[in-house]
């Protein structure tokens, strides 16, 4: 689970370094020091830290595919090598399902 956790830290990092623009100590600090500090403050234990945070990253990255394959769709250029009828509606109730997971981990705090 810990090798997760880096992972996850690391592309958090990365995404900091790349999208944001910040300098690599900064984008360090805010991915070690915050999950550290919640740590050492009792506030969180270390695998519910792991359980919170792996469950609002994954709900956000799903929702965030679910939204560049509709802005994709949508706007995209090509046509596709086959489609899919009906998804728009598994789309929402997929989009629901992530967002009452992220809730869920959250409203376990």
């Amino acid at each position: 689970m810990s090798t997760a956790f880096v992972v996850l830290g690391f592309a958090l990092k990365e995404n900091m370094t790349l999208d944001y623009k910040l300098k690599n100590f900064p984008s360090w600090l805010i991915v070690v020091v915050i999950p550290f500090i919640l740590v050492l403050t009792g506030f969180f234990g270390f695998a519910r830290l792991i359980e919170l945070s792996g469950a609002i990253a994954l709900g956000i990255i799903f929702i965030m595919i679910l939204i560049m394959h509709s802005r994709a769709k949508k706007l995209g250029d090509r046509i596709p090598e086959y489609n899919l009828s009906g998804n728009k509606f598994l789309k929402i109730i997929l989009f629901i399902i992530l967002l009452i997971g992220i809730i869920h981990a959250i409203g376990g705090i």
